[in-house]
């Protein structure tokens, strides 16, 4: 894609031809025709090669008027040639500035994100749920502001881990955080990993996309898909320096998801990776402060005094 300035500066460059221009070219290009045909025929009667007539001739005319149409017609087709050139490099430019305008509504987006993160790390969120800020705080937006900018049909999004040779979107406690999957799908939910084409991503740690999943042998539709999905893009998720699990976000639109899409995407990912790790630092540090207030507790009742020790059994 060309930058904005580059669209604007090339065709402005190019110089533009109006209709009255055209019309004084070809009058004159008749002219010129006429007085060069003119002189040769006169050179030509000089060396009796033809009979010369001072008299305009009817034939010459007419190869004038056609010589002269020719050129205005010419310059004319130039013209609107020009006008369709112009009218595409607007429509470039009303790409650039929608892309330019997506790019601010990502970033807002994941500004936002990352500061809930930080307000989660610092204990300004006691209620901090990683399930619910990533599908409230990353899925939802995000499918938001993917539906707004562009027709893309239907988008959803989920995360994928491994069990054994399968992907599954439900662990043995509870599903795994996603939007637009029932509870009961993402339960049901097991493919082979080497049907799937989250295995790219997972195997290789990179992002892997494609826009026409109908056309692709990387691709296997899941047996029991209710939909036909065209377009996805895989980002691979990290634990300690391992890849331990695919966000997947899918559209039922062929080539849903261009280059920008996709780079938003991947931080979401990032984004999903870092919250994964705070919720676990969180668990550990609930953890960690309940087993010191039992040991806290455990102490302060060791160090009961001798008054405050219960009766014990009277003898007669």
């Amino acid at each position: 894609m060309k930058s904005p300035r580059k669209v604007a500066s090339g065709w402005l460059q190019q110089p533009q031809v109006t209709n009255r221009e055209a019309l004084i070219v070809g009058v004159l290009g008749g002219v010129v025709t006429w007085a060069l045909l003119y002189a040769a025929g006169a050179l030509l009667a000089v060396a009796d090669l033809v009979d010369f007539d001072s008299s305009v001739p009817v034939w010459l005319a007419a190869v004038v008027a056609g010589l002269a149409l020719a050129l205005g017609l010419l310059l004319g087709a130039h013209k609107g040639a020009k006008v369709d050139v112009l009218t595409e490099r607007i429509s470039d430019l009303e790409v650039a500035a929608e892309e330019l305008a997506t790019y601010q509504t990502y970033a807002e987006h994941l500004r936002d994100a990352l500061a809930d993160l930080r307000k989660a790390l610092a204990g300004e969120l006691p209620d901090f749920s990683l399930r619910d800020f990533v599908e409230d705080g990353l899925f939802d937006p995000a499918q938001r502001l993917l539906v707004r900018s562009h027709d893309r049909g239907e988008i959803r999004f989920s995360i994928l881990h491994k069990d054994g040779d399968d992907f599954v979107m439900a662990g043995a406690d509870d599903p795994y955080p996603a939007l637009g999957h029932s509870l009961e799908k993402r339960q049901q939910f097991r493919i082979p990993a080497v049907e799937s084409f989250s295995l790219h991503a997972y195997q290789h740690g990179k992002v892997f996309a494609s826009g026409k999943l109908s056309e692709d042998d990387r691709f296997t539709p899941h047996p029991k898909a209710t939909r036909p999905y065209e377009s996805i893009v895989s980002i691979p998720l990290w634990k300690q320096g391992e890849v331990d699990g695919v966000l997947n976000v899918v559209a039922t639109r062929p080539d849903a998801f261009n280059p920008v899409d996709r780079s938003y995407l991947a931080l979401l990912g990032s984004i999903v990776d870092v919250a994964r790790a705070a919720d676990e630092l969180r668990c550990v540090e609930e953890v960690t402060a309940e087993a010191d207030g039992s040991d806290e507790t455990a102490i302060n009742r060791s160090n009961v005094g001798p008054t405050e020790l219960p009766p014990g059994p009277t003898s007669d």
